[in-house]
């Protein structure tokens, strides 16, 4: 609303097909099919992943760029997630007495379930064997208890996050095969904790890893973009040369997960992007 207010056009449903410098500007071509146009712009700020900028987007990318940027590790994803509608609210560690239509202060927060310091290694264990965990840590989110514009009156959404999911499997399975049996997995699990959950789910949409990747563009199902190791974080993220979002290509910034302080809903990233375009902006 903010952007609009200011003048500004939001395209959905308008994947950027290339992004190309010519004569001092920015040519952007975006859409599908016939229905595809192309603006110019002096300034582009770009938040999907730092290789889908470089190596699919950008045309005439710098062989030095490509380089570096194609070293980047982007790791084997870490967790999967299953959106759930469902008939009432889970009551955490309630008796028969539970009421599932009454929102608790705990519905405004996140249930990490998991019983254990154990039972979380066992299920990173799996995740570094390239399997699914046998035993699932899951962090539930009831975001309808917050907003109930989410849910119809009555209903409500149960997300659960999924650790640890490798994008890549090594036993021969692939994640069209087993979606269906690790997302119960998911919510016997949630059932185990909140027992008044037990038949409640109306539907649900599982993102598998792949899924993950395909839908939002976050390469190998990883939702930090690259791996979050200390070689490639604060003033090495992405790279030294761009940890100040600027691409080292003039008028062209990166933000989002890829740049300094990675992924999350925080805003940091963007906030310094648009400090750091604003005072450009200025000279």
């Amino acid at each position: 609303a903010r952007l609009e207010s200011d003048g500004g056009e939001i395209g959905v449903n308008a994947p950027v097909q290339s992004l190309e410098q010519k004569n001092g500007k920015w040519e952007v071509t975006f859409g599908e099919g016939d229905a595809t146009a192309t603006v110019e712009a002096k300034k582009v700020v770009a938040a999907c992943h730092i290789q889908t900028l470089f190596l699919d987007l950008l045309k005439d990318c710098p062989a030095k760029i490509k380089q570096r940027v194609s070293n980047l590790r982007v790791g084997n994803g870490f967790g999967m997630i299953v959106r759930h509608a469902v008939e009432e609210l889970p009551q955490w560690g309630g008796g028969p007495d539970a009421d599932g239509k009454q929102i608790q202060d705990y519905h405004s927060a996140l249930q990490l379930l998991c019983p254990s310091k154990e039972y979380l290694e066992s299920s990173h264990r799996d995740f570094l064997f390239g399997r699914p965990p046998e035993d699932p840590s899951v962090v539930a989110m009831t975001f309808s208890a917050i907003d109930p514009t989410l849910a119809p009156a009555g209903k409500h959404t149960l997300f659960t996050w999924a650790q640890y999911h490798p994008y890549e499997l090594k036993n021969g399975e692939n994640w069209n095969d087993i979606a269906e049996r690790e997302a119960d997995k998911l919510y016997d699990l949630v059932v185990q904790y909140a027992p008044n959950m037990k038949g409640k789910m109306i539907d649900r949409f599982i993102q598998t890893p792949k899924v993950i990747e395909d839908l939002l563009g976050l390469r190998r199902a990883n939702v930090m973009h690259l791996e979050m190791s200390l070689d490639q974080m604060f003033m090495f993220r992405p790279l030294p040369e761009m940890a100040e979002y600027k691409t080292g290509l003039p008028g062209l910034y990166l933000t989002g997960a890829s740049t300094h302080p990675g992924g999350g809903v925080f805003a940091a990233s963007g906030y310094n992007t648009a400090q750091v375009v604003l005072k450009e902006l200025k000279k």
